[in-house]
């Protein structure tokens, strides 16, 4: 629980803050495509220093979360409820 938790508190402001300064391309919810992008690279980069394996599981453990991130209006929900039972069935 404490990976999805420092995905939610680094990863979701920087893709807050790029984009808002950057972001061109609008999703669904006010949100940006350039901000899901960071969102995704800055937790590809928490979870592989955290776990310390890059493999096709962690990429779609991103990529479902930045998907969250990006269409779902309370993301600060999703994303630990998400995360979790992703966790518990792969790991």
């Amino acid at each position: 629980f404490q990976l999805i938790l420092l995905i939610l508190t680094l990863a979701d402001p920087f893709a807050s803050l790029i984009g808002y300064y950057i972001g061109r391309k609008k999703l669904e919810n006010n949100k940006t495509l350039e901000g899901s992008l960071a969102f995704f690279v800055i937790s590809l980069l928490i979870t592989y220093f955290y776990i310390k394996i890059f493999s096709f599981f962690i990429l779609l453990f991103c990529g479902i979360l930045s998907l969250t991130e990006a269409f779902t209006r309370r993301d600060n929900l999703w994303i630990p409820l998400i995360g979790s039972l992703y966790l518990k069935f792969y790991f």
